[in-house]
């Protein structure tokens, strides 16, 4: 049976909406994907700890005879362990020997010491010489995507620190705010009132008596001839008379 490698990379996790990245350089990228290796590793052993394969989904449980007679090469095993990871503390191969290294553009991972040829075997249920039966597809090569959000996350986190660090953001003095100096209000004009207009004058045509006329005394007589002299004359109106019945017509209603 050919051996296929199992290592497997992690990318496209890189801050790309941020302009300042590719102004960063690659002494600054490969920081970024150092970061990122540290924090796969740490998930990758929390998902193996929990029994979580490449897709973050519960491997195949371990059968009866194995539960009895588990054992590890590298420690103490304990029954209750899951699947792959049979030694006490995290010392089982498959934890142990995960590792990782950065480039400019990814990180790759790998399990070190040749362990990766049996990682292969059980992610394909290769043929167990001993128990004469397939092994049971057990896939852990590569991060769940809720894993790499994770990773993701906390990896953005870490470059918002560190942009700060490259691009120092320029400090600006506090603006000072001028008011415009103080405009008393101006007075309101008072202006005076319009002259008084007065009414234009009628014109009389015509010749009046007044020697003749009935007025009502000598005063009004007097008055109305300043009218007519200074044009403000109306005219005369007649005053009502007096009717007195006559003596027969007393009695009648």
């Amino acid at each position: 049976m050919a051996y296929i490698s199992t290592k497997f990379d992690i990318r496209g996790i890189q801050p790309k909406g941020d302009p300042l990245w590719d102004h960063a350089g690659e002494k600054v990228h490969r920081e970024f994907w150092k970061v990122v290796v540290g924090l796969v590793k740490i998930q990758k052993d929390i998902d193996l700890s929990k029994g979580l394969d490449r897709h973050g989904f519960k491997m195949a449980r371990i059968t009866k005879y194995t539960y009895e007679h588990r054992h590890s090469e590298v420690g103490i095993a304990i029954p209750s362990n899951p699947p792959l990871t049979p030694a006490a503390n995290g010392a089982s191969r498959v934890r142990s020997y995960f590792d990782g290294r950065a480039f400019a553009d990814h990180a790759e991972f790998f399990w070190k010491n040749g362990f990766g040829r049996i990682i292969f075997f059980h992610a394909i249920g290769a043929w167990n010489v001993w128990a004469k039966r397939p092994l049971p597809v057990r896939d852990v090569r590569g991060l769940s995507p809720a894993s790499t959000r994770k990773v993701e996350m906390v990896a953005l986190q870490w470059w918002r620190v560190r942009r700060r660090t490259v691009f120092p953001e320029p400090i600006f003095e506090p603006a000072t705010i001028k008011l415009p100096a103080f405009q008393p209000v101006p007075k309101l004009k008072i202006h005076p009132p319009p002259p008084r207009i007065a009414p234009p004058k009628i014109a009389v045509r015509g010749r009046t008596d007044i020697e003749n006329a009935i007025f009502p005394s000598e005063a009004a007589r007097q008055r109305a001839k300043q009218a007519i002299a200074g044009g403000y004359h109306t005219g005369y109106g007649q005053a009502p008379i007096k009717f007195k019945k006559p003596s027969w017509m007393q009695g009648l209603r």
